[in-house]
């Protein structure tokens, strides 16, 4: 849960709400087949659940009210990875400050896999 205070009071936004604005921004980039499983436990949680907006994402505070992102995804076969993982970053950066006020110090941008 990060918390942090603006001039009408405190606002809290919690981990879950965190890692579904990055998901939903992440799949909207071009060049993005799908997310990858962050770990083991990611891995057994997908089998149970049919969509997911946050596999793959890890959000990290870092403190003085900003994060840190870290991103396990699989890319289209053929496309430029260093571009593809560039325009997530920026659009990652942008959603997740767009929507919840928060600064974001790094974007950690992981490439799993590929898919023809």
């Amino acid at each position: 849960m990060m918390k942090y205070q603006t001039a009408l009071g405190d606002v809290f936004v919690s981990q879950e709400v965190l890692e579904t604005v990055v998901g939903m921004a992440v799949n909207d980039c071009f060049g993005v087949a799908a997310m990858a499983a962050k770990d083991t436990v990611d891995s057994i949680v997908a089998l149970l659940r049919k969509s997911r907006l946050d596999k793959g994402v890890r959000v990290i505070p870092a403190g003085d009210e900003s994060l840190s992102i870290e991103l396990h995804i699989v890319v289209v076969y053929g496309l430029n990875i260093a571009a593809v993982a560039e325009s997530i970053s920026e659009k990652v950066k942008f959603a997740v400050e767009e929507a919840t006020g928060l600064g974001v110090r790094d974007v950690i941008v992981c490439v799993d896999d590929m898919k023809v």
